[in-house]
């Protein structure tokens, strides 16, 4: 082969290579290889497009010929996500069968399609050189719009829920009512969340929760406030977390709302972490806990419908126990706080998700009742058991590990129970007491109450979420918050938030939404790494009580010294004592070296399966397309 031809070889090589790249972005097929499917539209959303009615416009505006974003680096990573986004929009326009139609904009400086960004929301970001960046989207359905002001690349594996949740709202003439009853500021708050700072009369103001912001993008969410005695008729599911001293007449209205068949989300606490923390300024001491109760619960309820929760018990796992550090930067696995790798893959609520995390968790068991059925959704495991809040305040988590005593027990954390309730009232609704009134008020017997009448059982099927931790939706456990070219980005760090959405849309709202929001979150866990760790847990367990009760014995004899002693006040340090203490001081220090031998065991066996996951990633590709080249190398010359 001459130079000519080598050549002209290699030029059709290279037009080659444009001209399938160019095919291949006209052709309707794509391969998507990632475990949840994330660049496949999902089931949910083909039936969001297939229940449309009148056609959808997309308008996506994307300044493509910015020039420069920040830098050189930034303005490609920017233009590549822009495409992978625009060619995603393109898969709700070959999905819908021109129910949907997608119009492109290149917002330019000091034109009426910039003018027409800004007028539609897409306000855009001004960078450096005085030039502004537009990266939106417009929904457009009839007379109504839905935005995307901004598209964060750390939301790519939720691109996929932000556009469909977008074009299922845009259709909805009115929003479902939700009714939210809390202790907390979870729509946000002026008031000072830590005593101290009330006493002082400053002001601690709060924001929304991501959770209450994820809820008004499909729901109409109404705050209620403890202090209420009626919920409104037009509330159509009930959110009660973290109850905290409810009236009786409140709790009626709550059980009559039950009773109606009308679901409700509850959320108790034996120990909330957060408030604890909002209380204490961070410390966490049993005088704060004596005066600022962080528990809640509603017995009555709870007994007339035949749960058992005790508010006084948390539940800790050795299994489901969470990696923590202390504070000398060492890991430890802390079974106070529990982390969920493995769900019902039959339950649509729970079905995608990969990693949950619950903070000392309540658990409930139900009293047995033909007329009623219980799903579990979240349990513990065998290695689990209760123990007292007490724990929690005056442990460390070795401390908490020590006093564990499995029972082999799977506990119910959260569950929805469904069936035919009796009310928790059976005496009507209970009259408000007046302070300093001089007359005993009866409880009213009426029938009727607020022209409806008083429910004594269930008139359909009550539908009851519950569970027993409520730090599980606070923005600190759930969420990542911070800021990327001015624009807000709210970044999921477990699928917290989709489990409690999950159960409110099969509640309340759309199963399709379902499907698409268990794709979001991209965690892939790494189980093998918890198992070691467990494994090297129960292996210096048992040295580390043993040293423990050694140290008991101890102090106890020295404390036996002490009182002999007399009114001298100097303790006689006997040669027994001595010898007692040289004794636990040698077997102190050979439990202490045998525990770092096992963690250093436990870092050897994780760094070793980091080495072959690492070594297999770099070698097993390369290894494939030598062995196709070899293959093809003898078929053609054999």
């Amino acid at each position: 082969m001459n130079t000519q031809t080598k050549s002209l070889a290699f030029v059709l090589l290279l037009l080659s290579l444009f001209l399938v790249n160019y095919i291949a972005k006209l052709v309707p097929f794509q391969g998507d290889f990632t475990a949840n499917k994330t660049y496949t539209l999902s089931q949910g959303s083909l039936n969001i497009i297939e229940n449309i009615e009148y056609p959808v416009k997309l308008k996506f505006y994307f300044s493509r010929s910015t020039e420069e974003i920040y830098d050189k680096y930034t303005t490609i990573q920017f233009k590549n996500y822009a495409s992978r986004v625009e060619e995603y929009l393109r898969q709700y326009v070959r999905a819908s069968n021109k129910k949907i139609t997608l119009e492109i904009t290149d917002p330019r400086p000091d034109t009426k399609e910039e003018e027409e960004a800004i007028r539609s929301g897409i306000s855009g970001e001004e960078l450096p050189n005085g030039d502004k960046l537009f990266f939106g989207l417009v929904i457009i359905y009839e007379d109504q719009e839905e935005i995307i002001p901004s598209f964060a690349m750390a939301r790519e594996p939720l691109l996929e829920y932000d556009v469909s949740q977008k074009i299922y709202k845009v259709q909805q003439i009115y929003l479902p009512k939700l009714g939210l009853i809390s202790s907390l500021p979870i729509m946000g708050s002026t008031e000072p969340t830590n005593p101290m700072m009330a006493q002082m009369g400053e002001s601690e103001p709060t924001e929304v929760w991501a959770f209450a912001d994820e809820l008004n993008q499909n729901y109409d969410l109404e705050n209620i406030p403890s202090t209420s005695v009626t919920i409104p008729d037009e509330i159509e599911m009930l959110l009660v977390i973290h109850p905290q001293n409810l009236s009786d007449q409140l709790t009626f209205e709550i059980d009559q709302f039950i009773l109606s068949g009308k679901p409700v989300f509850i959320a108790v606490d034996p120990s909330s972490f957060l408030q604890k923390t909002q209380q204490s300024g961070g410390a966490q001491t049993i005088f704060m806990r004596a005066n600022n109760p962080t528990s809640s619960d509603m017995p009555k309820l709870f007994s007339a419908y035949g749960i058992e929760y005790d508010d006084t018990m948390f539940i800790a796992d050795r299994a489901l126990a969470t990696n923590v550090t202390d504070d000398g930067g060492a890991g430890m696995r802390y079974p106070a706080w529990l982390t969920f790798y493995d769900f019902d893959e039959n339950s649509n609520i729970t079905s995608q998700l990969n990693l949950m995390n619950l903070l000392e968790v309540g658990s409930f068991s139900f009293k047995e009742n033909p007329d009623i059925t219980v799903t579990t959704l979240l349990k513990s495991s065998e290695s689990s058991c209760p123990l007292s809040i007490k724990e929690i305040i005056i442990a460390n988590p070795e401390g908490v590990l020590k006093n564990m005593q499995p029972d082999g027990i799977n506990r119910s954390l959260a569950a929805i129970l469904r069936g035919k309730l009796k009310t928790a009232f059976p005496n009507g609704k209970p009259v408000e007491v007046i302070p300093d009134t001089t007359k005993k008020e009866e409880a009213d017997q009426s029938l009727v109450v607020n022209n409806k009448p008083v429910l004594k059982e269930s008139s359909s099927v009550s539908t009851i979420f519950l569970i027993g931790d409520i730090d599980f939706l606070a923005d600190y456990f759930t969420v990542e918050k911070y800021s990327i070219l001015g624009m807000d980005v709210v970044r999921p760090i477990n699928d917290n938030l989709s489990f409690a959405s999950n159960l409110i849309d099969s509640l309340a709202g759309s199963d399709d939404l379902i499907d698409i929001r268990g794709k979001g979150t991209a965690i892939r866990p790494f189980k093998v790494v918890s198992e070691l760790q467990m494994k090297a847990e129960k292996n210096y367990q048992s040295a580390f009580d043993a040293v423990n009760a050694e140290l008991e014995e101890i102090r106890s004899s020295l404390e036996v010294l002490e009182q002999s002693q007399g009114e001298s006040g100097q303790l006689i340090e006997t040669p027994k004592l001595r010898k007692k203490v040289k004794e636990f001081q040698s077997m102190e220090a050979k439990s202490l070296a045998k525990r770092r031998g096992i963690r250093k065991k436990l870092r050897e066996d994780i760094e070793s399966l980091d080495r072959k996951l690492a070594t297999m990633n770099l070698i097993i590709i390369p290894a494939l397309i030598a062995l196709f080249g070899i293959l093809f190398f003898r078929k053609r010359y054999s």
